[in-house]
C-alpha cells in the first residue's frame, strides 16, 4: 500500500491504521438484520495504529501487510481499508479503499461533486492512498 502526500503533511503523532473488511455478509442477527455491510474482519496494524513518517509533498511511503482469508470469509468481498490519523487529536486526515476513484488531474475537484464518508474529514487534500 502506498501513502502519497499531495501537499505538506501535518506534524504530530501521525499513525496509519489498516483493517481487513468484508463488503457484505449474510448473517441472521438477533435483531432480524440479515445483510451486513463493511464488516470488520481483522486489524493489520496495532489497535493504536502504527506510527508513520509521511513523505514531503509529492512523495510517498509504503507499508506492507499480510493476512489470511479465513474459511468463513468470502474472498471476493474482502478488501483493505486504511486511514491516517493524528493520534493525539483523533483527527482523521484521509482514508482509502480499492473502491475510491483515482484522481488523475492536478486541478482541485468541485466540492459540490464530492462526498466523503464518514465525517469528520478535513478540507485539506494533502494525502491519497493507492
Amino acid at each position: 500500500m502506498g501513502v502519497f502526500s499531495l501537499g505538506t503533511p501535518p506534524s504530530g503523532d501521525i499513525r496509519l491504521f489498516v483493517a481487513v473488511v468484508e463488503k457484505e455478509i449474510q448473517y441472521n442477527a438477533p435483531n432480524g438484520e440479515t445483510l451486513h455491510h463493511d464488516v470488520f474482519r481483522d486489524m493489520l496494524t496495532s489497535k493504536d495504529g502504527d506510527p508513520v513518517s509521511l513523505a514531503a509533498a509529492g512523495g510517498s511511503v509504503t507499508a506492507s501487510f499480510n493476512y489470511t482469508i479465513q474459511n468463513n470469509w468470502n474472498a471476493n468481498q474482502v478488501y483493505v481499508l486504511a486511514f491516517v490519523q493524528d493520534y493525539a487529536t483523533k483527527e482523521v486526515f484521509n482514508s482509502g479503499t480499492p473502491f475510491d476513484p483515482l484522481i488523475s488531474s492536478a486541478e482541485e475537484a468541485s466540492v459540490s461533486a464530492m462526498r466523503l464518508y464518514p465525517n469528520p474529514a478535513l478540507e485539506e487534500p494533502w494525502l491519497s492512498f493507492r
